[in-house]
């Protein structure tokens, strides 16, 4: 079964920036469209 990522959105949080990388990049590899992805340090900035 192949699953449509392109549409969902995700938001990564996490203090860490090389977590916060590292996931995105997992995710842009699944197949999220990076303009659906955003990040936040912690759920303070969280948009």
């Amino acid at each position: 079964m192949t699953v449509d990522f392109s549409r969902l959105r995700a938001l990564i949080v996490d203090d860490q920036m090389l977590v916060r990388t590292l996931v995105t990049q997992a995710l842009r590899t699944m197949g999220f469209a990076p303009e659906n992805l955003s990040q936040a340090v912690d759920g303070s900035f969280a948009k």
